[in-house]
C-alpha cells in the first residue's frame, strides 16, 4: 500500500478497525520476535522501541490515520518531527562520537530506529491488521447469509508465490484453517477475504475446499539473514491441485482478529465460559470498553441451558454493545464500572423472570437490589444485554415479580 486513502483502500467503515487498534495495550520491546503472534492482537509494539512516550506517539498517529482516512504521506509528515525530537530516528550512532550505541542481536550492525522505510512498514502492517480484524468480526455476524469465505491475493509481481497458490480457494467460515491463515499472513501481505452466499457459489462455479488433513505446523528459520535467530512454527497447507504449499511468515500464524476479541465462548461448557467472562470483566480490556475506547461488542454473561431454552436462544453468550453501554451510562451515571462487573453473577445467581418470548429479567441482591434484562435476536443466534438498574423491593415487586413469570 502506497500513499493510499485508508478507507478507499480497504472499503470498510473505520470503526471496527479503530476498535481493534484502540483496544491494544502498549508494550515496549527489542526485536519484533519478543511480542509473538497472538500477543500482537492485544499489544501494540514497535521493534527496538524502548520509550513508552515514543510508542504512544506512533499509536496515536495510527489511530488518527484510521479515524480520518489519511494517507501514509500525511502520517509520516505528522510523526517524523515528533520522533526526531525524541531521538528515535536514524541509526543507533552517537552523532558526536560516531560510536554505535546499539546493535541487532548477534550482529555489529547498528539498529535502525525511525526512517521513512520503517514508518511505511509500521503503517502498512498495523493499518492492514486493524482493517482485517474489523472485517473478520463483520463477516462472523453475517455467516447465516454468507457462510463461504474466499481467500484472495493481489496477483502482481509483488505477490508471494505461496499466497498466490491459495488465491480463489473457498472454505466454510467455521473451517479451522481460518484460525491461522486469516490475512495478513506476513509483513506487507496484501491478501484479503471475500464472503459469499450460496447463490454466489453456484453462479460463479466456486468449489468448496476443506482443510481437514492438509494443514500442518512446520519449523522455519525466523530470519534467513541471521541463522542464529532460531526457528519459528508456521502454518503450512497444500490442498489437492495446488502447485505449491501455502505458508504463513514467521510470527504471523494466528488470526489476530480471533485472538484479539474473545474466545468462541459458545463452544465451551457453561461453567468454563461463565468463569472466563467473570475474569474478563475484571480485566483492562473491559475497562477500556467501558470508557469508550473500543467499539466492539463485549461478552458480559453466559446463559444457563434452561434459560436458553426458555427464550429459544441458540447460543449461550450474552453481549453488551458499545452503543447500548454509551446510551445507558449517559442516562444513568450512577451505574459504575464496578456495577457492570457484577453482571455475570447477576445473571447466574439472580431471580429469573421471562418477559415475552425473547426477553429475560433478573433481580439480584449484592449490596443493593439490581435489575437487569437481556434479549435474544429474532433468529436466536445472538443474545444482547439491555439494561442494568439499581432498584428496590417495592419497584421490583410491582414491575417484575407481580407481572412476569418466574423461572427460578
Amino acid at each position: 500500500m502506497k500513499s493510499t486513502d485508508v478507507k478507499v483502500a480497504f472499503n470498510l467503515p473505520p470503526e471496527r478497525a479503530m476498535a481493534f487498534l484502540g483496544a491494544k495495550g502498549l508494550q515496549t520491546s527489542g526485536g519484533w520476535q519478543e511480542i509473538w503472534q497472538e500477543a500482537h492482537a492485544r499489544t501494540f509494539t514497535v521493534a527496538n522501541c524502548h520509550k513508552l512516550d515514543v510508542l504512544q506517539d506512533i499509536h496515536t498517529a495510527l489511530t488518527d490515520a484510521l479515524k480520518n482516512g489519511t494517507t501514509y504521506a500525511k502520517f509520516q509528515d505528522t510523526l517524523k518531527p515528533l520522533l526526531q525530537q525524541k531521538g528515535w530516528w536514524g541509526k543507533a550512532i552517537d552523532p558526536k562520537t560516531g560510536e554505535i550505541t546499539a546493535t541487532y542481536p548477534n550482529s555489529t550492525k547498528p539498529i535502525q530506529y525511525g526512517s521513512p522505510r520503517r514508518l511505511q512498514l509500521i503503517f502498512d502492517s498495523n493499518v492492514r491488521s486493524a482493517y482485517m480484524a474489523g472485517k473478520y468480526t463483520q463477516f462472523k455476524r453475517t455467516t447465516l447469509t454468507h457462510p463461504y469465505w474466499m481467500y484472495t491475493a493481489i496477483l502482481d509481481g509483488r505477490t508471494r508465490p505461496s499466497h498466490r497458490s491459495l488465491h480463489g480457494r473457498v472454505f466454510k467460515h467455521d473451517d479451522t484453517v481460518w484460525q491461522s491463515i486469516w490475512p495478513p499472513n506476513g509483513f506487507r501481505c496484501r491478501c484479503t477475504v471475500i464472503n459469499l452466499m450460496q447463490t454466489d457459489m453456484d453462479a460463479q462455479g466456486h468449489a468448496l475446499s476443506d482443510s481437514s488433513g492438509y494443514v500442518k505446523q512446520v519449523e522455519v528459520p525466523v530470519s534467513k539473514r541471521n541463522p542464529e535467530a532460531g526457528t519459528a512454527t508456521v502454518t503450512q497447507m497444500k490442498l489437492p491441485g495446488m502447485d505449491r504449499a501455502f505458508r504463513t511468515d514467521p510470527g504471523w500464524s494466528s488470526n489476530q482478529a480471533l485472538a484479539a476479541y474473545q474466545p468462541q465462548l459458545n463452544k465451551y461448557a457453561y461453567p468454563v465460559a461463565h468463569q472466563y467472562v467473570r475474569g474478563a470483566l475484571k480485566g483492562p480490556a473491559f475497562e477500556r470498553f467501558f470508557n469508550g475506547a473500543s467499539l466492539e461488542n463485549f461478552p458480559v454473561a453466559v446463559l444457563k441451558p434452561e434459560d436458553m431454552k426458555a427464550i429459544g436462544a441458540l447460543t449461550q453468550t450474552v453481549y453488551l454493545s458499545a452503543e447500548s453501554l454509551a446510551s445507558h451510562v449517559a442516562k444513568h451515571p450512577e451505574i459504575s464500572l464496578t456495577d457492570y462487573q457484577k453482571i455475570p453473577d447477576i445473571i447466574d445467581k439472580g431471580e429469573v423472570y421471562q418477559q415475552g418470548d425473547a426477553r429475560l429479567v433478573f433481580l439480584a441482591e449484592d449490596g443493593v437490589l439490581y435489575r437487569a434484562a437481556l434479549k435474544r435476536t429474532k433468529d436466536g443466534g445472538e443474545n444482547y444485554f439491555l439494561t442494568l438498574f439499581k432498584s428496590n423491593d417495592d419497584n421490583a415487586g410491582r414491575q417484575v415479580r407481580k407481572k412476569l413469570v418466574q423461572l427460578r
